[in-house]
């Protein structure tokens, strides 16, 4: 009765705190795996009986600080949910029966990605470079576009847009510059006049260059490049010529075609089981657990096919890399199938068409 009593103050204490709506879509991700945006259907849902779900099924404070981390990654505004999911795992950090010195580390330990008033000083300056451009209008569209995947023409609501926030929007959203402009690309192939939003993208792409920098990359992008940093074969490598290195990166980059290569590898394999295996390349093998379906659904194909690339820097190691980890896969002879076809598309970006 104790424990019931608390889970209704803490229920009570969430719907009256100013970001309740935030909180409520974070708890019901947490609690229902899947993301709600309808206000509606939120609103249907009693937070008690989520919170006690979610005691239910995360045993420790450590698991449940560990599945929100996981879960926020999955989100476009990230600082924003970082610091919800502070509020929850302090909230609900009352209902374990964990020493206080434990929950006091437990706590969202996580690097909160934070806005500094030089990035937003940076944003600001970006927004009026943009907004000063003879194609102003056209720029906000399609980052408006980029950014909410829905299409605006109507002056007055494009007039009312804060541009720094779109900017700022777009960066979460994307965590390196080789993403956003892919996914910019992408969007344009969309529109009727490709040809004037091809400059427009253009213009985006080169301007937001300068907020890209090692500290913009998302911790599973630095994960990586630790990973790499830690390999002697590869530190040896880029400190022998580390200038060739930087070279032969760009060179294939700008050979790079997500979107004949996203069209080529879907004629040859389910791009489900693409994304399985491209995953396990780039992260950790597959283990459909909840977090790993979040990061999948995340994803695009373009996204997972271009951090293949960008991860090996040679068609040898990523076949290699490819078929060893198709074998540790359930269903390896459909994985196996796969890890060719992917292979076979992306030879020709390395230079070795087959």
């Amino acid at each position: 009765m104790q424990a019931l009593s608390v889970i209704d103050a803490i229920a009570r204490e969430l719907e009256q705190h100013e970001n309740a709506t935030r909180i409520k879509k974070l708890i019901v991700y947490a609690s229902q795996e899947r993301w709600e945006n309808d206000i509606t259907i939120l609103e249907r849902y009693q937070l008690r009986d989520l919170i006690q779900e979610i005691i239910n099924s995360k045993p420790t404070l450590e698991q449940l600080s560990s599945d929100l981390d996981e879960l926020v990654k999955t989100l476009n505004r990230q600082t924003e949910y970082y610091a919800i999911a502070n509020i929850i795992i302090n909230q609900l950090g009352k209902l374990y029966n964990e020493p206080t010195e434990l929950t006091q580390v437990v706590v969202f330990r996580t690097e909160t990605p934070s806005v500094t008033s030089e990035a937003n000083s940076n944003f600001d300056k970006i927004a009026r470079e943009l907004e000063q451009d003879t194609n102003s209008l056209r720029i906000k569209k399609l980052i408006y576009y980029v950014c909410k995947g829905t299409w605006e023409n109507d002056s007055k609501s494009l007039a009312k847009l804060n541009m720094p926030s779109l900017i700022q929007e777009l960066t979460e959203a994307y965590s390196t510059l080789n993403q956003l402009a892919s996914a910019i690309t992408s969007q344009v192939q969309t529109l009727n006049r490709q040809t004037e939003y091809s400059i427009v993208a253009s213009t985006i792409i080169s301007k937001l260059e300068s907020l890209y920098s090692d500290s913009s990359e998302s911790t599973l992008v630095k994960a990586r490049k630790n990973v790499k940093a830690n390999d002697p074969v590869e530190s040896a490598r880029q400190q022998s010529n580390p200038k060739q290195s930087m070279v032969e990166l760009e060179q294939k980059k700008r050979t790079y075609d997500a979107f004949d290569l996203r069209l080529e590898v879907m004629k040859y394999t389910n791009p489900l089981r693409a994304k399985l295996l491209l995953f396990s390349v780039v992260y950790h093998p597959f283990k459909a657990t909840r977090q790993d379906w979040y990061l999948i659904r995340a994803q695009t194909l373009d996204d997972l096919l271009f951090q293949a690339f960008d991860s090996y820097k040679t068609i040898e190691e990523l076949e290699s890399k490819l078929y060893s980890m198709a074998k540790c896969l359930d269903a390896s002879d459909e994985n196996t199938q796969a890890a060719s076809a992917i292979a076979q598309c992306m030879s020709r970006f390395y230079g070795k068409a087959r």
